[in-house]
């Protein structure tokens, strides 16, 4: 886990322990801070640097949670590691905007790392998820995304390439926040990166 901060104490690390997940290590920009929720959430190993953290064989998924504009330099600096970790499961939003995040998926296919996104769905709770499922549809975007979810759960490659996963996702974010806010997807929300 890299980041230390309210939302890995109090938030991720407990739903991981209480889903099974193991996390080995902790690191963060603040050592001391790292420290003392390692000491609370109980992960056996703190690391003062990510580099060590990487040395760590038991590190085999590195969950990144820090601020955006903070990930490219930590996966940039993961991509770069002797060891390298399996996956990335980073957290969204991906970067500061779609060119990064395009840079990301490069940079993470290249150095053979899985990447994935966390995609929590906060005003799924609001207007629940089925009625953003039926946002969805019809049309091709709901087959889509069912089919980024199978091809993750199968533990296979989608057909589909990273680029294709971050155009996704950027549509996705942009009819949560039309739900959200009761109004129709502004296309400008989904060329604006480009």
């Amino acid at each position: 886990m890299v980041g230390a901060g309210f939302i890995v104490r109090d938030v991720q690390l407990v739903a991981y322990r209480n889903a099974g997940f193991n996390v080995c290590g902790l690191v963060s920009r603040t050592p001391e801070i790292a420290r003392e929720v390692g000491e609370l959430r109980g992960v056996p190993h703190v690391f003062d640097t990510l580099d060590a953290m990487l040395e760590n064989p038991a590190i085999e998924i590195v969950d990144i949670a820090v601020s955006p504009d903070q990930q490219l330099p930590v996966i940039r600096q993961i991509a770069g590691a002797t060891r390298k970790p399996k996956g990335i499961l980073a957290q969204k939003p991906l970067a500061m905007d779609y060119c990064q995040a395009l840079d990301l998926v490069k940079i993470c296919r290249d150095a053979g790392i899985r990447l994935a996104v966390n995609q929590n769905i906060p005003t799924a709770r609001r207007v629940g998820y089925t009625q953003v499922k039926r946002s969805l549809v019809p049309g091709r975007l709901w087959s889509l995304v069912r089919f980024l979810m199978d091809a993750i759960a199968c533990n296979r490659e989608p057909e589909h390439s990273g680029d294709d996963n971050v155009k996704t996702m950027v549509l996705i974010e942009a009819c949560y926040r039309s739900i959200a806010e009761k109004r129709l997807v502004r296309l400008s929300e989904i060329f604006s990166a480009r």
